[in-house]
């Protein structure tokens, strides 16, 4: 019998808080694997930018749904993650599935599902609103989005651009709100604790700064020229915050200094969205202190030691 219905542990919050570190003290103190729930991590060859376990943290903890589909694969999305992440888990039947990331839609598809159906309708409204896009552009689109649902507009980036269609799918049949049609009012499918790393917000805004000068200093721009040899500038993985301005500098669309500043300001905006996701899912929030207390805290709190 699989072992579905086993107690999920689940690390996520905002991006630069340090939930990677708390998720890898974590692991090692539990002897189990990490599964990522990161829609950048899953992308082969984008590393810099997403902030990728190194070769010698992967060592140190198996990481699953990372280096998993090419940048320009179009299909990937949480209901494939959920699939994946319940596959990995029915595989080890033996270790704590303990999920780690900063990607809440993931979470949310793992542990409550999907409850809205794909129709004929849903198509023909997917269409125009794709012809609206390439007609209009991200912006126009991401307008009618926040017109229509603005909670729903606060949770999806506007470069995500079937993220913005999707949402406005649902709004459109009905005129009932993503934001009141997913995560409300709906039992859990899966048995899940969650606890949420956050930080004071000058203090996060810091790390996000600090964060990306980083990887401009490990070769975010040479790693994005690569991938260019490889990718067109539109594939989905190179929409990714980071990515996307990086294309634009070395496209000579705005100056380093520029992208480098856009990227800052990207991240700090979306670190916002993910917080504000997060507070609709049930879940410990924890404001980050020293990573050893932290995981004493959460493993006596999750095993009630």
């Amino acid at each position: 019998m699989k072992n579905t219905m086993r107690k999920i542990l689940g690390i996520a919050g905002p991006t630069g808080v340090g939930k990677s570190r708390l998720g890898m003290t974590l692991a090692e103190k539990m002897g189990t694997d990490i599964i990522s729930a990161d829609s950048a991590q899953i992308y082969i060859g984008m590393d810099i930018g997403t902030a990728k376990p190194d070769r010698e943290e992967q060592n140190r903890v198996r990481h699953h749904l990372i280096d998993i589909v090419r940048p320009d694969e179009e299909n990937f999305n949480a209901f494939t993650f959920s699939k994946a992440a319940e596959t990995v888990i029915n595989e080890n039947t033996f270790k704590q599935p303990l999920i780690v990331g900063g990607t809440g839609l993931y979470f949310e598809t793992l542990f409550y599902g999907l409850d809205f159906s794909v129709t004929e309708e849903t198509f023909k409204i997917r269409k125009e609103l794709k012809s609206f896009y390439e007609k209009y552009g991200e912006d126009a689109l991401y307008e009618k989005l926040l017109a229509a649902d603005p909670e729903s507009a606060k949770n999806v980036h506007k470069h995500n651009v079937k993220g913005v269609i999707r949402a406005l799918e649902i709004f459109s049949t009905g005129g009932k709100k993503k934001s009141d049609a997913v995560g409300k009012k709906r039992l859990p499918v899966k048995d899940f604790k969650l606890y949420i790393l956050n930080d004071e917000r000058e203090s996060l805004y810091a790390s996000i700064n600090r964060r990306v000068d980083i990887m401009i200093e490990k070769g975010l721009f040479d790693e994005v020229e690569n991938l260019l040899k490889i990718y067109p500038s539109t594939c989905r993985g190179l929409t990714a915050i980071g990515y996307k301005e990086s294309v634009e500098y070395l496209s000579g669309s705005c100056t380093k200094d520029e992208a480098i500043a856009l990227i800052k300001q990207h991240t700090r905006n979306y670190a916002k969205r993910q917080l504000t996701f997060f507070k609709r899912l049930p879940a410990v929030w924890i404001d980050k202190y020293e990573t050893e207390k932290m995981c004493d805290f959460i493993l006596k709190d999750f095993y009630g030691r």
